[in-house]
Parts: C-alpha cells; structure tokens; sequence
C-alpha cells in the first residue's frame, strides 16, 4: 500500500486585491495524520492559481489537471480535498476526476458543506468521492486512514459519511488542546499570501491562525454555526502560548486570528482577554497581530482591555457592522444596533488599534434608502479600514431556506451551479429594487467615497508609527481596485431580476 496522504485546497474565485488564506485547515488535518506516523503532501492550488475565474474555467480545468498529475506519482493512498464551499463545488469536482483518472487513490472531501442537509445526494455522481467529513476533520481523517490501511470501511460515529449512506451527525472534536499542533511546516516557504482585512504590509510571513471553533449565534446569513457547531469551544491559555510559540519557531511575524467567537461578551470577558494577552506575552512569538470581534464585545471590554491586547501586538480588530438602521439587523438576526456599533468604533479609534469594519450590501426587505443610509452611516464612522460585500446566500442557513423555500433547502446543488445565480461561485442576494448590477455598483461608490486623502490623512495623523507610504498604497488599491474589480459586472445587464 502507498504511505502518504495528499491534501488539496482547491482554487477559487477571487477579486484582485484580494488576499488568500493559507490553507490553515489542511495544517490542522495533517498534523493529525502525522502524528500517525504518515507522510503527508499540501498541494495549494488556491496559491498556484490566484486568478481562477469562472469564465475561463475550461482552460484552468487543463492546468489543474498538470498540477494534480505532478503529485500523483507515485500514487496517494489516500487524498482529501477541502474546503468544500459553494464557491470551490466545481473545481473539486474537476480535482476528484481528475484523480479518479490517473490513480486508484481513496478520496475524502470536507468543509463547510459537507455539514449541510442535502449533501448526501451531492455526493456519488457530481462529487465521486469515498467519503466526506461533516464537522471537524481531524479524527475522521485519522479514522480513515487507519481504515483503509486494514482494508476495511470506517467505522460509524466520527462524522464520516459515503454516497448512498445516511447523512451523518457533524463530529466536534470534545477538547482541542488534545489536538497537535498545525502542520504548517507543508506550507511552501514562499507561500506569504493571507486574506488580511487590512492590506497594510508588514515585514515578514504572516499566517492564520485558531484559537477556537463554534458560534453561538444565529445570524441569518452565516454558516459558521452549522460547520463548527453552536457550542464554542476555546484552545487552554496554555496551548495557546504553544501554538504561538510554534509559529515563532516557523518564522511567522503576522497572525491573523479567524476565530469568530474568541471572545463573546460574558461576564468574565475582560479577564479572558487580560489571560490571552498575557498568554502571548508568555510564548516565545512577538508579532504583530488582528482579531476578529464582535461589536457588542469591544464596547462591553474595560478601559484595561485594549492597552493590554496592543502591548502584546494587537494592531487591528475587524469587526461586522453590517447594517446602519435597526430593521435591516433584525431582519438578519445579527442581535447588534448601530449605536452599538458606533460605540465600539469610538471606543477603539483611542486605543491606537486600528478598526476595521465590514458592511453587508442588499438583504431582505431593503431599499435603495436603506442601502445608501448603510453606506452613509460606513462613512461617517471613524474607521481606518471598511469592507462592502454583497450579501451571500448559503446552503444551511435560515437566509436560504427563506429565499429559496424548504424544498430548496435540501437540492441546494442546481442553485449554487446557476451562474446567473452564482456568478463568482457563491449565490448573491438581489431583489426587484435592488439588482445585483446596482447593487455591486452602490459597492464601488462606496469604497472610492470611503477611501479618501481626508481618511488617510487622519489615520496618519493617529497613527504616527504606520509606514505612510504603505498605508497610501493600500488606500489607493482599495478605492481604486477593490470595488470595480468585481469580474464580468457588465454582462449583468440581462440578469434574472430577483430572488426573492
């Protein structure tokens, strides 16, 4: 029997400008196969092809096919590919036959959707695979490779789940510190590239990293609940100040922390912040580094909170925002308010950390004035970085089921293989009043009108240390890059009017 396990991370579609996240997930997959005693192999074609489009799908189905062949002698005995996204459906797709071609190698898939109800018949004819993960992958993956290394199936319980079988149960992993550490020694050592919020570069590698998995929440739009669970689970202060110290010893100057409930608001949230910072105190890295928070967190944190998390190398915290009228949060479930919002803004814009948040465009029951009001309220905050996204429309979401009905909810594939649905891989809201095309044009006036010489100036101005020149460039890119650079916008003109 062949003795490694290849992982692919396959392509996907991106803007230019922005980032791609170093396949952090795979690291964590494969630290588990190692400590199994077996090879293993990252093939990052998310890296090897930052320009994969849709519309040009043909010709990078022929360049993924000598990508795959060059790590296919000799042959895997086993492959897993992931994360399974809406985005990534039809390059894995192409990446499993492309492998069923050329060897006889069992092949796993994982990631968020593999968690939604309906996967089961997603597999088997469109996705070939021999089994798919629902929930965290790191025992299953091992479950398997001790399985196919006796010439047996896996056995039941672990999340694991085949073509034609019942769709399992996710598996949650009880205590992550049980957990090795990630493998991210298989990342190529030129491979720098990190979907940052903030563009600003610093010196030296940067990675991502988390600390933690589960979301407590139950905002409309996000999957996040349903791939790592409702329940949030923590690393200790202790394997933090390990996996911190293991990121030194690789070299990594940047962190950016994903989690997207390190820290909820609770009554003890000020001292799990204070032993965090001095958990990173404690490791060997000293780094610059940004977390991802909610705004109801940094407004409940004490005035002790932010000096200590800047002492220890917190440069940013991003947070989403998301609406700026009350109605459009609710309709979202996202259980924040704009002067909450405003608060935490505020609060931060003293601290010297820089604040960044993110603004969702469109969504059920919005017009045109609540749009442009949540557009103006972006404007007027005194933020250093923002983001505008369309909304996105997930398989496994409440947001899903109410676009598109409860029958849907199950035959999500159709949907999200519609490229007049889907143009860039992931369903995008749009409505009667609101078209994607206007829609998408609201985001480009928004960026250029956020990203101006009077923002820049005042960022400068309270942060003396940044590099200005940096800064400048990363406010040049974003309002004259980011925005326009939605792919293929003109042939909107002719789009299906609504969705909902």
């Amino acid at each position: 029997m062949n003795s490694y396990v290849l992982l692919v991370n396959p392509p996907y579609p991106r803007r230019t400008g922005s980032g791609s996240m170093p396949p952090i997930g795979l690291c964590y997959l494969a630290s588990s196969l190692l400590r199994l005693g077996v090879p293993v192999e990252i093939s990052d074609l998310a890296a090897a092809f930052p320009g994969f489009n849709y519309a040009e799908f043909p010709d990078y189905r022929r360049r993924l096919a000598d990508a795959i062949e060059a790590h296919l002698t000799p042959a895997p005995a086993l492959v897993g590919v992931g994360p399974l996204v809406t985005a990534t459906l039809e390059p894995t797709k192409a990446i499993v036959e492309l492998i069923r071609k050329h060897c006889h190698a069992k092949i796993v898939l994982g990631g968020p959707l593999c968690a939604v109800p309906g996967i089961g018949s997603v597999v088997g004819d469109f996705l070939p695979c021999d089994y798919y993960v629902a929930g965290d992958g790191e025992t299953p993956v091992s479950e398997i490779w001790k399985a196919i290394s006796m010439h047996r199936e896996p056995q039941s319980g672990f999340g694991i789940g085949a073509a034609g079988s019942r769709e399992p149960e996710p598996f949650r992993e009880a205590s992550l510190d049980l957990l090795p550490l990630p493998a991210r020694e298989l990342l190529t050592a030129t491979y720098t590239l990190s979907a940052r919020r903030s563009p600003v570069q610093f010196p030296g590698r940067t990675t991502a990293a988390f600390l933690s998995r589960g979301c407590p929440y139950s905002c409309t739009f996000c999957a996040a609940p349903v791939a790592s669970g409702k329940i949030l689970r923590r690393l200790s202060d202790e394997r933090v100040v390990e996996e911190l110290s293991r990121c030194a010893d690789q070299g990594f100057s940047n962190i950016v922390f994903y989690d997207d409930c390190l820290f909820i608001e609770s009554p003890d949230l000020d001292s799990k912040v204070l032993n965090f910072a001095a958990a990173v105190s404690a490791s060997r890295w000293h780094g610059a580094f940004q977390l991802e928070l909610r705004c109801d967190t940094v407004a409940a944190l004490s005035n002790g909170s932010f000096p200590a998390l800047r002492r220890v190398g917190c440069v940013q915290i991003n947070m989403g925002l998301e609406k700026g009228r009350q109605p459009q949060l609710d309709r979202l479930n996202k259980q924040l308010s704009p002067a909450t919002a405003t608060r935490a803004v505020k609060r931060l814009s003293d601290t010297g950390i820089r604040t960044a948040g993110t603004f969702i465009v469109g969504g059920p029951g919005e017009t045109m004035d609540d749009l442009r009001h949540s557009l103006g309220f972006a404007q007027s905050l005194p933020l250093d970085f923002a983001q505008f996204n369309p909304l996105a429309v997930y398989p496994g979401t409440y947001l899903f089921t109410q676009v598109f009905g409860a029958d849907a909810a199950k035959n999500w594939l159709p949907l999200c293989l519609n490229r007049e649905l889907a143009p860039w891989g992931d369903i995008l809201w749009r409505s009667a009043e609101l078209p994607l095309s206007l829609i998408l044009g609201e985001i480009r006036a928004a960026y250029s009108q956020f990203y101006t010489q009077d923002r820049l100036d005042r960022v400068c101005e309270r942060m003396p240390d940044l590099d200005r020149a940096s800064l400048t460039a990363a406010y040049r890119m974003l309002a004259n890059e980011r925005a326009p650079d939605w792919p293929g916008r003109d042939r909107l003109a002719n789009e299906r009017p609504s969705i909902c």
